[in-house]
Protein backbone atom coordinates (compact mmCIF):
# COMPACT_ATOMS: atom_id res chain seq x y z
CA UNK A 1 0.00 0.00 0.00
CA UNK A 2 1.37 3.42 -0.91
CA UNK A 3 1.20 6.44 1.40
CA UNK A 4 -1.88 7.56 -0.59
CA UNK A 5 -3.68 4.26 0.03
CA UNK A 6 -3.17 2.65 -3.37
CA UNK A 7 -2.85 -1.13 -3.14
CA UNK A 8 0.26 -2.24 -5.02
CA UNK A 9 0.07 -5.95 -4.30
CA UNK A 10 -1.85 -8.46 -2.23
CA UNK A 11 -0.10 -11.52 -0.88
CA UNK A 12 -2.35 -14.37 0.26
CA UNK A 13 -0.84 -15.68 3.46
CA UNK A 14 -2.89 -18.55 4.85
CA UNK A 15 -6.33 -19.85 4.25
CA UNK A 16 -8.59 -19.06 7.19
CA UNK A 17 -10.49 -22.06 8.44
CA UNK A 18 -11.26 -23.88 11.66
CA UNK A 19 -8.13 -26.03 11.40
CA UNK A 20 -5.41 -23.41 11.27
CA UNK A 21 -2.08 -24.62 12.62
CA UNK A 22 0.39 -21.96 13.69
CA UNK A 23 -0.35 -18.34 14.48
CA UNK A 24 -3.97 -17.62 15.29
CA UNK A 25 -3.93 -14.19 13.64
CA UNK A 26 -1.38 -11.66 12.39
CA UNK A 27 -0.09 -9.36 15.12
CA UNK A 28 2.88 -7.84 13.36
CA UNK A 29 4.40 -7.10 9.95
CA UNK A 30 7.94 -5.88 9.29
CA UNK A 31 10.23 -5.58 6.30
CA UNK A 32 13.20 -7.96 6.31
CA UNK A 33 14.57 -6.52 3.07
CA UNK A 34 13.19 -4.92 -0.09
CA UNK A 35 12.08 -8.38 -1.22
CA UNK A 36 10.70 -9.97 1.97
CA UNK A 37 8.41 -9.40 4.94
CA UNK A 38 8.10 -11.11 8.31
CA UNK A 39 4.56 -11.88 9.45
CA UNK A 40 4.25 -12.53 13.21
CA UNK A 41 1.47 -13.82 15.44
CA UNK A 42 0.95 -15.81 18.62
CA UNK A 43 0.13 -19.50 18.64
CA UNK A 44 -0.66 -19.44 22.37
CA UNK A 45 0.15 -16.97 25.17
CA UNK A 46 3.87 -17.86 25.17
CA UNK A 47 4.76 -19.13 21.67
CA UNK A 48 4.92 -16.91 18.59
CA UNK A 49 5.36 -17.83 14.94
CA UNK A 50 7.36 -15.57 12.59
CA UNK A 51 7.00 -16.32 8.87
CA UNK A 52 9.30 -14.74 6.28
CA UNK A 53 7.52 -14.27 2.96
CA UNK A 54 9.08 -13.41 -0.42
CA UNK A 55 7.14 -10.45 -1.82
CA UNK A 56 7.81 -11.25 -5.49
CA UNK A 57 7.09 -14.99 -5.50
CA UNK A 58 4.52 -14.74 -2.66
CA UNK A 59 6.08 -17.89 -1.17
CA UNK A 60 7.05 -18.63 2.42
CA UNK A 61 10.85 -18.57 2.71
CA UNK A 62 11.17 -19.70 6.33
CA UNK A 63 9.26 -19.83 9.56
CA UNK A 64 10.50 -19.59 13.14
CA UNK A 65 8.86 -20.36 16.47
CA UNK A 66 9.89 -18.27 19.46
CA UNK A 67 9.25 -17.85 23.15
CA UNK A 68 7.26 -14.62 23.05
CA UNK A 69 7.90 -11.88 20.51
CA UNK A 70 11.67 -11.89 21.12
CA UNK A 71 12.79 -11.99 17.47
CA UNK A 72 15.25 -9.65 15.76
CA UNK A 73 16.32 -9.40 12.14
CA UNK A 74 19.93 -8.41 11.44
CA UNK A 75 20.53 -5.02 9.79
CA UNK A 76 21.60 -6.72 6.53
CA UNK A 77 18.42 -8.85 6.55
CA UNK A 78 20.40 -12.11 6.27
CA UNK A 79 20.10 -13.42 9.84
CA UNK A 80 17.55 -13.66 12.63
CA UNK A 81 18.06 -13.99 16.38
CA UNK A 82 15.43 -15.26 18.78
CA UNK A 83 14.73 -17.08 22.02
CA UNK A 84 13.74 -20.67 21.31
CA UNK A 85 10.24 -21.70 22.42
CA UNK A 86 9.55 -23.76 25.50
CA UNK A 87 6.34 -25.66 26.26
CA UNK A 88 3.56 -23.21 27.06
CA UNK A 89 2.91 -24.47 30.61
CA UNK A 90 6.56 -25.06 31.58
CA UNK A 91 7.45 -23.81 35.03
CA UNK A 92 9.69 -20.75 35.27
CA UNK A 93 12.65 -22.85 36.44
CA UNK A 94 12.46 -24.91 33.24
CA UNK A 95 12.41 -21.91 30.90
CA UNK A 96 16.13 -22.00 30.10
CA UNK A 97 17.71 -19.18 28.11
CA UNK A 98 18.14 -20.52 24.57
CA UNK A 99 19.59 -17.91 22.26
CA UNK A 100 19.25 -18.85 18.58
CA UNK A 101 20.75 -17.36 15.45
CA UNK A 102 19.10 -18.59 12.26
CA UNK A 103 18.54 -22.35 12.81
CA UNK A 104 21.28 -22.82 15.40
CA UNK A 105 20.16 -22.76 19.03
CA UNK A 106 22.42 -22.99 22.05
CA UNK A 107 20.49 -25.06 24.56
CA UNK A 108 21.90 -25.19 28.09
CA UNK A 109 25.15 -23.51 27.04
CA UNK A 110 24.45 -20.16 28.64
CA UNK A 111 27.53 -18.99 30.54
CA UNK A 112 26.39 -18.58 34.10
CA UNK A 113 27.33 -16.03 36.68
CA UNK A 114 29.07 -17.84 39.57
CA UNK A 115 26.47 -19.90 41.45
CA UNK A 116 23.59 -18.81 39.23
CA UNK A 117 21.32 -21.36 37.61
CA UNK A 118 18.31 -19.57 36.15
CA UNK A 119 18.66 -16.72 33.69
CA UNK A 120 15.71 -15.04 32.07
CA UNK A 121 16.10 -13.10 28.87
CA UNK A 122 14.96 -9.52 28.93
CA UNK A 123 12.82 -8.04 26.16
CA UNK A 124 15.29 -7.18 23.40
CA UNK A 125 17.98 -8.58 21.15
CA UNK A 126 20.34 -6.00 19.67
CA UNK A 127 22.28 -6.73 16.47
CA UNK A 128 25.71 -5.21 15.84
CA UNK A 129 25.74 -2.69 12.97
CA UNK A 130 27.65 -5.14 10.72
CA UNK A 131 25.21 -8.03 11.41
CA UNK A 132 27.93 -10.32 12.82
CA UNK A 133 26.91 -10.37 16.51
CA UNK A 134 23.81 -10.16 18.63
CA UNK A 135 23.58 -9.04 22.27
CA UNK A 136 20.93 -9.94 24.83
CA UNK A 137 20.43 -8.42 28.24
CA UNK A 138 19.67 -11.14 30.81
CA UNK A 139 18.80 -11.16 34.48
CA UNK A 140 19.26 -13.96 37.00
CA UNK A 141 15.90 -14.62 38.67
CA UNK A 142 16.87 -14.79 42.34
CA UNK A 143 19.80 -12.34 42.60
CA UNK A 144 18.63 -9.92 39.86
CA UNK A 145 22.27 -9.80 38.63
CA UNK A 146 22.27 -8.56 35.03
CA UNK A 147 24.66 -9.55 32.27
CA UNK A 148 24.95 -9.04 28.55
CA UNK A 149 25.28 -12.20 26.48
CA UNK A 150 26.95 -11.84 23.09
CA UNK A 151 26.89 -14.40 20.32
CA UNK A 152 28.54 -14.23 16.90
CA UNK A 153 26.91 -15.59 13.75
CA UNK A 154 28.10 -19.15 13.10
CA UNK A 155 29.79 -19.51 16.49
CA UNK A 156 28.60 -22.13 18.99
CA UNK A 157 29.76 -20.11 21.99
CA UNK A 158 28.29 -17.28 24.05
CA UNK A 159 30.30 -14.60 25.84
CA UNK A 160 28.97 -13.05 29.03
CA UNK A 161 29.70 -9.62 30.52
CA UNK A 162 28.40 -8.84 33.99
CA UNK A 163 26.88 -5.36 34.39
CA UNK A 164 27.17 -3.95 37.94
CA UNK A 165 23.96 -1.90 37.70
CA UNK A 166 21.77 -1.86 40.82
CA UNK A 167 18.51 -3.82 40.79
CA UNK A 168 15.53 -1.82 39.59
CA UNK A 169 17.59 0.70 37.58
CA UNK A 170 16.68 1.02 33.90
CA UNK A 171 19.48 -0.52 31.82
CA UNK A 172 19.85 -0.19 28.04
CA UNK A 173 22.35 -1.93 25.76
CA UNK A 174 23.62 -1.09 22.29
CA UNK A 175 26.57 -1.07 19.91
CA UNK A 176 28.94 1.69 18.90
CA UNK A 177 29.86 2.28 15.25
CA UNK A 178 33.23 0.63 15.95
CA UNK A 179 31.56 -2.58 17.23
CA UNK A 180 31.95 -1.77 20.91
CA UNK A 181 29.24 -2.91 23.30
CA UNK A 182 27.60 -0.24 25.48
CA UNK A 183 25.42 -0.65 28.56
CA UNK A 184 23.98 2.42 30.23
CA UNK A 185 21.75 3.52 33.09
CA UNK A 186 20.57 7.11 33.47
CA UNK A 187 23.61 7.69 35.76
CA UNK A 188 26.39 5.47 34.40
CA UNK A 189 27.78 3.97 31.16
CA UNK A 190 29.92 0.85 30.64
CA UNK A 191 31.76 0.02 27.42
CA UNK A 192 33.33 -3.25 26.32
Amino acid sequence: ITNTGTVLQEIPFREIDGHTIGMRFVEGLAWVSDESLVVSGSINPSTVEHVIVDVKSKEVIKDYFTDGFLFAISPNGKHVAYKAPVPHFAERANRKMTLCIDDECLFDQTPLVQGVSNLGIMPSLIWSPDSTMVAALVEEDSTKMRSVLVRSVGQPKLSSYEIPAPDGVDLQIGWTATMGLVAATPEETWMR
